[in-house]
This record gives structure tokens, C-alpha cells and sequence, in this order.
């Protein structure tokens, strides 16, 4: 669908209709990977996403409902992406936090910083809470994973 396929990729993540999304660096986005009827392999550039993310890449991609991806940018944005609908909605802005990866439990999104270690998320209130004292020790460290 696109010419060119960028170069440059911060995350992949694989959702639960059998999609691959490739988030792009340097602004460019999303892409969604995928087969077409022939079996042959396309893909489809989502630049819209970026209006949404303080001009910074995605750094993660989880899928939090059946349609819907939360997308995390490097400069403190969450945003969630209605893929039925084509909807974006903004979840959090918060330049201080530089997010590298996100992981959901129930209720609560983990993220991952490498300038803060380690954040909880309640996403029914849309507010951080104070972590567990077990993974208290994380506050302050580099992030890089998180396994879901």
C-alpha cells in the first residue's frame, strides 16, 4: 500500500486477530502488517497516530481490548487506538516521563521509563498509583522490557 517501508523500528507487537503492528522511530507512526487474499504480504502506514504523540516515537504497542491498541511515545503520551472506528484518543500527556515499554495487569498499566524506573497506572481512575513495596525497588532505574 506504501512505497517505501521506513528503516527504522522501536517495537512489534502481534495482536490477538493475528496482526503484526510495527511501530516506526522518528514520528513516522504505526504500521500494520498483514496478507492480502493472494497470501501476499502488504502493509499499511497509520501517520495520523503521530498528531497525537508530542512528535516522538512510538515505543510500545499492547492491545488492551478486542479492537483496541494503547500505543505509548517515548515522550510521555498513552494514547488508545479504536481500530473499528479509527478513533484516537488521548490517554495521558506527560513530557517529564520517557516511556520505553508498557505491559497491562488487570486493571493497571506498567510502564516503563528510563528516567523514572518503573510507573503504575490505574487505568479506571486515569491516575498513577504508588507501586507494590516488592517492585518499590525499580523506582529510579532504566526500564527497557517488561514481559505481559
Amino acid at each position: 500500500e506504501n512505497n517505501s517501508f521506513p528503516h527504522s523500528l522501536s517495537s512489534i507487537y502481534i495482536d490477538s486477530l493475528g496482526s503484526y503492528w510495527v511501530a516506526v522511530r522518528f514520528n513516522d507512526g504505526i504500521y500494520k502488517l498483514g496478507k492480502n487474499h493472494n497470501g501476499d504480504l502488504y502493509y499499511k502506514g497509520y501517520d495520523f497516530i503521530s498528531k497525537h504523540t508530542s512528535e516522538s516515537s512510538i515505543t510500545s504497542i499492547i492491545e488492551i481490548q478486542k479492537s483496541n491498541l494503547l500505543l505509548a511515545s517515548f515522550y510521555g503520551d498513552l494514547v488508545e487506538y479504536n481500530r473499528e472506528i479509527k478513533v484516537v484518543k488521548k490517554l495521558l500527556k506527560n513530557k517529564n516521563y520517557r516511556i520505553k515499554t508498557v505491559c497491562r495487569k488487570e486493571n493497571f498499566l506498567y510502564i516503563g521509563t528510563v528516567n523514572f524506573g518503573l510507573l503504575k497506572f490505574d487505568v479506571n481512575k486515569m491516575e498513577f498509583v504508588t507501586l507494590d513495596s516488592t517492585l518499590n525497588v525499580l523506582t529510579n532505574k532504566i526500564i527497557i522490557y517488561l514481559l505481559p
